[in-house]
């Protein structure tokens, strides 16, 4: 054990000189803060209205000056379109009103821009009351997805500094110390997990505030973070492993960013007959999980489903990995 405390403090302390080590622990903050500031301009940028086909078609017209149009049948397929997962705002017409219909989580400006437009289109015809109206409270899937990717990709940034100092232990010789001592290749590896998930903890956590504040459950993100500590470690080890510098490690991160953090996201493209193929995936499990978390809309798997298939699946190529890391680095 103190062995293990040890090298926790050796870690801490090589990533704290290190600049890029130093700059991998604050990235994700710095990218969460900017990509918080951007978010509310990329969505607020269009005008978009989804209309019924009885209403006027001269108001129909001006309303395609301002924007694109989208028509429907009936009141209830104008309301289902507004509630997708993409910012468009319906306007709908009874009993001599005309209401706008919004998703719910749209800013005031937002609102009041959409009223304004319908003010003006109005001010020259007969008054017609303009109302609004929010059919629910939900989150933008542009910043959910988003958050999604920034927890993952923190995730994977903390796992490989413990992969960083890996490296340097191998360049150095550091490694032939350790491989003769007490400490079993359970124990190295036990002693990188820990200060790599702690680490993922903060960043996870402090990057999910920035950019969603308070509005999700952080005892369920504390839940998977926890279940995902296997991977974490398995991604730091993956870099320790198979680079042998600096330079190298940096190429061996790029290669695994479109693997860890893409490929499971790619399951919202992909039809869900064909989601099995990324059941072998236990990041394809973590983003289930996360989803669950950041997304309004139910999910085809569950919480605590997706969270228990992520600690299983990411603890069984630990455990394969663990044997190869222990000839490959001659550790008992």
């Amino acid at each position: 054990m103190k062995r293990i405390i040890s090298i926790i403090t050796q870690d801490l302390s090589t990533a704290l000189r290190d600049n890029i080590l130093v700059y991998m622990l604050i990235a994700p903050l710095l990218l969460s803060f900017g990509a918080s500031m951007l978010i509310p301009s990329v969505e607020d940028t269009s005008i978009r209205f989804a209309v019924e086909n009885s209403l006027q078609k001269e108001l129909v017209m001006d309303l395609r000056e301002y924007g694109e149009v989208e028509e429907y049948d009936s009141i209830d397929e104008v309301r289902n379109r507004v509630e997708k997962n993409d910012a468009i705002v319906g306007v709908v017409e009874g009993e001599g009103k005309l209401t706008l219909l919004f998703e719910g989580n749209e800013p005031q400006e937002v609102i009041d821009t959409y009223k304004a437009v319908l003010s003006n289109i109005m001010s020259n015809k007969s008054n017609v009351d303009v109302q609004h109206k929010s059919l629910d409270q939900r989150g933008s899937i542009l910043k959910e997805f988003i958050t999604i990717a920034m927890i993952m990709t923190t995730l994977m940034i903390s796992g490989v500094i413990s992969g960083f100092n890996i490296v340097a232990e191998r360049e150095s010789k550091a490694i032939n110390a350790i491989a003769v001592s007490p400490l079993t290749t359970r124990g190295y590896i036990m002693a990188r997990g820990i200060l790599s998930n702690i680490i993922a903890i903060i960043l996870a956590i402090g990057s999910s505030i920035i950019l969603v504040s308070f509005n999700i459950d952080y005892s369920n993100l504390l839940i998977i973070l926890i279940l995902s500590s296997f991977l974490t470690t398995l991604l730091g080890l993956i870099v320790g492993a198979f680079a042998q510098n600096q330079l190298t490690a940096i190429a061996v991160i790029k290669l695994l960013t479109p693997l860890y953090v893409a490929i499971p996201m790619l399951s919202f493209l992909i039809p869900d007959r064909l989601s099995f193929l990324l059941y072998w995936l236990p990041n394809y499990w973590q983003f289930q999980a996360l989803s669950n978390i950041y997304f309004s809309f139910p999910q085809e798997v569950t919480f605590l489903n997706a969270s228990i298939l992520t600690f299983i699946t990411s603890g069984i190529y630990l455990l394969l990995f663990s044997k190869y890391l222990g000839k490959k680095l001659n550790l008992r």
